[in-house]
């Protein structure tokens, strides 16, 4: 969690830096594009979220707080039986919970899927049944003492048993360490979910690990950059941080050695850290901006910049920032919170109330269909657990598990069409694998009444054989995050695998090559709408190699659209034949940072 400043520098004086830091260079991976400097600060984690145990200062209470001096963390809790453990920890992660359920309601889409993912785990009763079970495995027991070490013993015993898993319940195991630090603190700590720390505007923050959670709070106040020894620039904290328009370097192992107090530049294009000169001002460099140009890929329609989208507010903010449409609308949270499914009455009402503001366009929005499986559970339906959600029972795959649900989806928004006037309703269907599966879900689709019907291109499989994909569609869509894991087979957020994962590969960019070779012969568009589309430099890329168009975040549209602006459709392509040609996703980023003034 986040915790207190504390400076290493010699009474506090950045200057009495040794001399050799001003030639050293710190090298990661790059999220967003602006150049920022500013003073390192490095954020420890604070006293009361270190572990520590102590026997003192004990009194029984019915099975509720014990110590006399909470936020000293020293206290022991003397519980009666295991049922009172049990509710203790039930009240603590339920509050673990509505804490990430309101921060979730704040952030972007993006940012409310990840975090109303961990708000789900927090309230799943299996959690704390696992944590019982290792803190009182006597069920007979009459009195379980509970204190810092032993619970976060507990939450790590879970972790790792996560972890042993692989796959994507792997990938759960820190997100169950950051919730039960959480619920650690707020039983043995000061009581409050929400850290607490100096915000200052002109820092560039050092973390070892830093959660999304986390991360979505650093938008009240935000740095001028951030720099984590850990992660991916598809991993979910990166993704808050682009949201959030944060400058970020991840996956820089060696950031703990930048000293307290340096002034650093840090630019994520370059994907890199360096010191800036103490006489410099503390200002962050001013902007590098390309003019635009009249024969530009934007002015000549060769790409449209779309919005990605989960609300209705969401919807209007793409809008208001002049988004040429929608380019994925996530319809889970319709579902993911109800008991039963929704009717087609709430259906149409609310697809209907996704597309009003952009009714009389003429633009398109384009809808995914439900993508949930067992690690995004439905209320209303019974799934089994799976060892590994990301390659299980997902997306178009439901259909074989419950039938009917997607059939009336399909109609309630082929329906919801009917009513709004002039909006180009697309619709396509996640986790396509095979041909067969295109043949079933373009059928289904326009016995329903949708007349533009495609598919996400996500697993690697149908990437390959999209040539015959192709004349079964009107149009696609490649979810870059998911591809670029199952293609590298790297977790997309597993830490010390972030090179892996990074879409600047020259093996991702001849596989979209491949897909837009096919758009292009069958008069299909392509479209990108994962994070790889809200990166500028790489928009220019994926249009140099035949994407049609990018969807993203609203906050990237004015970003991307500058860049695009100022490049021309043959340079484009130029560039993009020569970035899937050289060796590395870093060296394709600074050949077309350098090419285009930006490096």
């Amino acid at each position: 969690m986040l915790g207190r400043f504390e400076s290493l520098v010699p009474n506090g004086d950045p200057d009495a830096l040794d001399s050799p830091e001003q030639s050293r260079r710190w090298t990661g991976l790059g999220v967003g594009t602006r150049t920022v400097r500013g003073r390192v600060v490095h954020v420890h984690a604070d006293d009361a979220s270190q572990m520590a145990t102590g026997a003192d200062d004990q009194r029984e209470v019915e099975g509720r707080r014990t110590s006399e001096h909470p936020s000293s963390g020293t206290g022991v809790i003397r519980l009666f039986d295991p049922g009172a453990l049990r509710r203790q920890l039930a009240d603590a992660l339920a509050t673990v919970a509505s804490d990430l359920s309101r921060l979730s309601a704040l952030g972007s889409p993006e940012v409310a899927d990840i975090l109303d993912a961990q708000a789900m785990m927090a309230e799943d009763p299996t959690l704390v049944e696992r944590l019982v079970a290792r803190l009182a495995p006597d069920a007979r027991a009459q009195e379980v003492e509970l204190d810092r070490s032993n619970l976060t013993t507990a939450f790590l015993s879970v972790a790792n048993e996560l972890r042993a898993v692989g796959g994507y319940i792997g990938e759960r195991a820190d997100d169950v360490c950051d919730i039960g630090t959480r619920a650690v603190d707020l039983i043995f700590g000061s009581g409050e979910v929400r850290p607490q720390y100096e915000a200052n505007p002109e820092s560039i923050l050092v973390f070892d690990q830093l959660s999304a959670a986390d991360a979505a709070r650093l938008g009240a106040a935000p740095p001028r950059g951030v720099i984590v020894t850990t992660g991916g620039p598809t991993g979910h904290a990166a993704l808050v941080l682009r949201s959030l328009d944060i400058s970020a370097i991840v996956g820089c192992s060696n950031a703990l050695e930048i000293p307290d107090g340096l002034v650093v530049e840090l630019d994520p294009i370059q994907a890199i850290v360096m010191p800036s000169s103490p006489l410099a001002s503390d200002r962050s460099p001013e902007p590098r901006v390309r003019r635009a140009i009249a024969r530009s890929v934007l002015a000549s329609g060769a790409v449209r910049l779309l919005a990605n989208v989960g609300s209705v507010a969401d919807a209007l903010e793409a809008r208001s920032q002049g988004a040429d449409g929608i380019g994925l609308v996530r319809t889970e949270f319709l579902f993911v919170s109800q008991e039963r499914e929704p009717d087609q009455g709430e259906q149409v009402s609310a697809y209907r109330a996704i597309m009003a503001p952009f009714e009389g366009s003429g633009l398109p929005v384009v809808v995914r269909t439900l993508d949930a499986g067992s690690d995004k559970p439905l209320g209303f339906v019974d799934l089994p657990r799976e060892e590994n959600p990301a390659l299980g029972v997902r997306g178009f795959r439901l259909a074989r598990q419950l039938s009917g649900l997607l059939e009336r989806q399909l109609s309630a928004l082929a329906a919801a069409k009917e009513e709004v006037d002039a909006v180009d309703l697309w619709v396509m269907a996640p986790m396509i694998t095979t041909i067969a599966e295109v043949e079933a879900f373009t059928t289904m689709a326009r016995s329903a009444g949708v007349k533009s019907v495609g598919v996400m291109i996500e697993v690697p499989a149908l990437a390959l054989d999209f040539g015959s994909a192709a004349k079964l569609v009107d149009f696609a869509s490649v979810g870059t995050n998911d591809l670029v894991q199952y293609l590298m087979g790297a977790d997309r957020n597993a830490s010390r695998l972030g090179d892996l994962l990074d879409p600047w590969s020259p093996v991702v960019l001849r596989l979209l090559q491949s897909v837009a070779r096919w758009g292009r012969q069958r008069a299909v568009p392509i479209s990108v709408c994962g994070e790889a589309a809200s990166d500028p430099l790489l928009g220019v890329v994926l249009t140099g190699l035949g994407v049609t168009s990018l969807s993203m975040v609203p906050v990237a549209l004015g970003p991307v659209r500058t860049l695009l602006g100022s490049v021309s459709r043959t340079e484009a392509r130029r560039l993009a034949h020569r970035a899937t040609g050289v060796a590395s996703a870093h060296e394709a980023r600074r050949f077309v940072a350098t090419a285009l003034g930006l490096g």
